[in-house]
């Protein structure tokens, strides 16, 4: 990130910042207000996805079993791991005897931080509720 700066004369410098500008490369940039900026709240997800990726392959993996042989009846389950991580999915790559395949579960707008990942796939693996779903979005 840069900054602009207004620099006041006399013996001291100083310097008052007037806004800054993102640069995710050498090719992007755009201003950003430093209200903005200020009151700006970090992606839990970017920021912790590889470490919540890790516990949850390391510690979870029998829920992720399950949830895979939800998506794909009468097939065995060899191994599952998490491919993607994302805020409204969550990607399982899982390999069957029949080959690999790739399950998305879709977390919806209920999941608004890494936290509340736990409770959402649980939803997903609960058995079918009285109007026929297994927690899937509506």
């Amino acid at each position: 990130m840069t900054s602009r700066s207004s620099q006041v004369t006399g013996t001291s410098s100083r310097r008052a910042v007037l806004g800054v500008r993102a640069m995710p490369s050498a090719r992007l940039s755009w201003p950003v207000a430093c209200a903005d900026y200020a009151v700006a709240e970090p992606d839990l997800w970017e920021a912790f996805a590889a470490t919540v990726t890790e516990h949850l392959d390391t510690d979870h993996g029998d829920l992720f079993a399950h949830l895979a042989r939800l998506h794909l009846p009468g097939r065995q389950v060899v191994a599952v791991a998490i491919a993607e991580l994302r805020r409204e999915v969550l990607t399982l790559d899982v390999v069957t005897p029949d080959g690999a395949s790739r399950i998305p579960l879709h977390l919806n707008a209920h999941v608004r931080d890494p936290h509340e990942l736990c409770g959402r796939l649980l939803e997903i693996a609960a058995p079918p509720a009285a109007g026929g779903g297994r927690g899937e979005p509506r």
